[in-house]
């Protein structure tokens, strides 16, 4: 690799030399010899390069070194051409040639990069054609004769036209390609495409300063064309060493460009200097000698031409535009989603759902409420913007504007409340005139609520859309909470009897015996049921299972909802009885003693009874487990006397 480079560097400073000698060499001998040599020299190898870059390139890249290497060759014959009768036409019929397979290399290769829009691409290149027209007619001296009627209109005249216009275009598109979206790794061949087109666009000047046509005898123009090949060979030879990340870059090629949607930075300012030009062109014919038609033609196709580029770039503002509200929903939704997955409570839930409601949709407020076990009504669960008072408000399902979401499952929008009838008279006041909208919160087909959201200007398809996706992110956020807490419950609860389990007794213990430790009053009551053993061997396991759920159903109907129930394990329960004392925890203890023992009569089996033991807590008790033994012995010690006085 590194000889590979200093190779190339050798050549590039033997030519540079080759240039510098003949700019430098006596008149006689450079117009003689060596700009037609040097051109000649130039053309051959930009073309040898660009054949050695299409070797090197995938085939989706062949077309634009294609047309290069085709210019190059064209141009070396232009001096061959210049030989012998009817010199200048052949001449400049190749000139025009290598001109138009240059822009066309050139053009290909933006077409490549822009192939998402090409219609965009073919409406500039022809703005950019008819732009350099109307310059050239407009305000180039060596045509104004020809325009004014003093020389003759000819071929030499349509071929310089032509000429200019085609060196414009490319040298535009060259700078599409250097200042669009980054190739890394290209940048080096870029830079020398677009030094070739502006040597080009030099060279195919002369008809516009009133120079002859193709190749005067002035060295300064043949050093052009033989520079503007130089560096064709230049980027080709860097193609040839770099491989196909030379010209493609090293992402691999124009087609997996990032952010397909972007505009070059050239292209968007093709259209606003378009119309600068006409404009400068129109002041410039009222204050001198008005247009010829050639002038006058040129630009009427160049306005209407910007007329359809602007009415294109219109379109695709409203397609971004639309595109970019749609990923911004997206991302909110995204964000939504996060946010509300990681909440677990369900009151949290729907406070979130309502928060985003109204930051996503900027509205003011925004109402969440929850569909009833049995259909019929609403309640508020959640409000932002809103007085904490509408919490917990009721509405019937029929006859009001979100029980009609809620039953049809479909949203539905109002510009002015008080125009509708069913909106119901406790929800006028924090309504009141302000736009709203209501989306049913669905899951798997489900309706779980109602989402609406009161605005201070109209919603739109877009605020529907929005509205309706994230009542659906509400919705599953919200069966996912409830089934958090359902999850949660059963893990803290005893299956068979409906009451806590021991884990939750074990939290609930630790909490209340730390405030106990505090001065808070607190009772173990335990219980077991008496030769329960017994009655399972006689009746079987079906039917001890029955008295357990039966027992458990006496302790939930005694036990206040501040103290905690709970089955220890087997026949044993345990009751935490918290700001009580010993005689309130011996007329509790009796009362489900005697509620079970009159209930289990009906179970048809026998007497079943049960026994109590409790303990008030002492400060000789270091832990928890402490007050629980001691209520356990004192739960034996009352079998043990109930056994002995049996």
């Amino acid at each position: 690799m590194v000889k590979r480079r200093l190779t190339l560097a050798g050549w590039l400073v033997i030519g540079y030399g080759l240039v510098v000698a003949v700019l430098l060499s006596p008149p006689s001998v450079a117009g003689a010899v060596s700009a037609p040599f040097l051109l000649v020299a130039a053309a051959l190898g930009a073309a040898a390069f660009s054949i050695g870059a299409v070797r090197s390139l995938p085939s989706s890249a062949i077309p634009p070194w294609a047309f290069l290497a085709a210019s190059a060759t064209v141009a070396a014959l232009a001096p061959a051409l210049q030989v012998g009768g009817g010199a200048e036409p052949r001449a400049a019929a190749a000139t025009v040639a290598a001109h138009l397979l240059f822009c066309a290399g050139i053009g290909t290769a933006v077409q490549l990069r822009e192939r998402d829009r090409r219609p965009e691409f073919l409406l500039d290149t022809a703005l950019i054609a008819f732009a350099a027209i109307v310059v050239l007619l407009r305000w180039a001296p060596g045509l104004r004769p020809m325009l004014a009627g003093a020389m003759p209109v000819d071929g030499a005249f349509a071929a310089g036209l032509g000429t200019a216009v085609l060196a414009c275009c490319g040298f535009i598109f060259s700078l599409m390609l250097l200042t669009g979206r980054r190739q890394s790794g290209a940048r080096d061949s870029l830079v020398a495409l677009t030094g070739a087109a502006a040597l080009l666009l030099i060279a195919a000047s002369p008809p516009a300063l009133g120079a002859g046509f193709c190749c005067p005898p002035g060295r300064p123009f043949y050093a052009a064309f033989a520079g503007a090949f130089g560096l064709l060979a230049l980027a080709g030879a860097r193609i040839m060493q770099g491989g196909a990340a030379a010209f493609l870059g090293t992402n691999g090629g124009f087609a997996d460009l990032p952010e397909p949607g972007a505009r070059t930075r050239l292209r968007q300012i093709v259209a606003p200097l378009v119309a600068l030009l006409i404009a400068i062109a129109v002041m410039d014919g009222a204050l001198r000698p008005p247009f010829h038609d050639w002038t006058a033609g040129a630009i009427g196709v160049l306005g209407a031409l910007l007329a359809l580029r602007v009415s294109q770039l219109l379109e695709a503002t409203r397609h971004r535009m639309a595109e970019q509200r749609q990923l911004e929903q997206s991302r909110a939704l995204v964000e939504v989603s996060r946010a509300l997955s990681g909440s677990t409570q369900l009151d949290d839930t729907l406070d979130r759902v309502a928060e985003w409601a109204c930051r996503l949709l900027h509205a003011p407020a925004a109402i969440l409420e929850l569909l009833s076990d049995d259909g019929k009504s609403l309640e508020i669960r959640a409000a932002a913007g809103l007085p904490p008072k509408v919490l917990g408000l009721r509405f019937p399902v029929d006859g009001t504007f979100t029980g009609w979401v809620a039953k049809h499952g479909k949203p539905r929008a109002t510009i002015d409340p008080r125009r509708e009838t069913d909106i119901h008279h406790r929800s006028r006041p924090f309504v009141g005139k302000s736009p709203l909208a209501s989306a049913p919160m669905r899951y798997q087909g489900r309706v779980l609520g109602v989402l609406t959201c009161v605005s201070q200007r109209p919603f739109d398809a877009g605020d529907f859309e929005l509205l309706g996706a994230l009542a659906d992110q509400g919705a599953i956020a919200l069966e996912n909470a409830r089934l958090f807490r359902q999850v949660d419950r059963l893990s803290k609860t005893d299956p068979l009897t409906g009451l806590a389990n021991r884990r939750q007794l074990e939290a609930d213990l630790a909490r209340e015996f730390a405030a106990a430790q505090r001065g808070r009053p607190l009772i173990a009551v335990m219980f077991d049921l008496n030769r329960f053993k017994e009655y399972n061997d006689e009746h079987g396991h079906i039917a001890g299972d029955e008295a357990l759920r039966l027992f458990g159903k006496v302790l939930a109907v005694e036990t206040r909802s501040m103290n905690l129930a709970a089955r220890y394990g087997g026949d044993e329960f345990c009751v935490l009885l918290s700001d009580s004392d010993c005689q309130g925890a011996r007329i509790f203890a009796e009362r489900v003693r005697n509620r079970f023992g009159r209930m289990a009569i009906e179970l048809r089996r026998g007497s079943l009874s049960a026994s109590a033991g409790f303990a008030s807590y002492s400060p000789d008790m270091l832990t928890p487990t402490d007050l629980i033994e001691a209520a356990d012995r004192q739960l034996y010690a009352s079998k043990a006397r109930k056994s002995t006085a049996g």
